[in-house]
């Protein structure tokens, strides 16, 4: 069993502003990269083992600034499993832009979620939370199986955390949205089994 800490990376200009991210690769703002600093300040004395990031600039920028602030020399791996979900042509649009750019597309969704359906449905021109589920799952069992010297540091994104919350406690896309996942804040869970045993430690530490 691997102790996993998954954290959200540093808020971003497309945060602030509402807009859907996805794969798109903003970088950390000021206040981002603030909220990195102090995740690390909370974060100090862990002791970790490993520490593996999504190949995207926010968590990179994030992983790094988490390292130098407990003193580690753990050099971060990129794993594009650890990406956000690729939400196709609804990247870059608020919420407002998403219904009106694309109507039908943006009621499918919301009809499928408000009946717990959604999760095969992926983004227009993008996947599904359920293939998104599954890639992340995937690195956190290879994780487990490296035996790492401590507990594991993964900096990724919210639907990432989201997508393995979600498998663990079974939860709807509907349930999930009444999650929030903050910028610099890390999930832990305790990872072994595809997750069929995993437990959950602590979430928005």
């Amino acid at each position: 069993m691997a102790r996993i800490y998954l954290a959200r990376h540093g808020e971003t200009d497309w945060n602030r502003l509402g807009r859907f991210m996805g794969q798109q690769d903003i970088p950390l703002n000021a206040r981002g990269k603030s909220q990195a600093q102090e995740l690390g300040e909370r974060l100090y004395g862990v002791g970790f083992g490993a520490c593996f990031t999504s190949d995207l600039t926010r968590a990179q920028q994030t992983a790094e600034i988490v390292l130098e602030s407990l003193g580690s020399d753990l050099v971060p791996v990129r794993d594009v499993r650890f990406r956000e979900i690729d939400g196709g042509r609804f990247e870059g649009l608020t919420r407002e832009e998403q219904k009106a750019s694309y109507p039908h597309e943006f009621q499918v969704r919301e009809a499928a979620k408000s009946q717990g359906g959604d999760q095969r449905i992926p983004f227009p021109g993008g996947e599904s939370f359920s293939e998104m589920v599954s890639r992340a799952l995937g690195g956190l069992d290879d994780i487990a199986r490296l035996e790492a010297r401590g507990p594991v540091l993964v900096v990724t994104h919210g639907g990432v955390i989201q997508a393995v919350l979600s498998h663990i406690l079974h939860l709807t896309r509907d349930s999930l949205d009444r999650m929030t996942i903050a910028n610099g804040r890390a999930t832990i869970v305790d990872w072994s089994n595809s997750g069929e045993t995993a437990q959950i430690l602590g979430i928005n530490i």
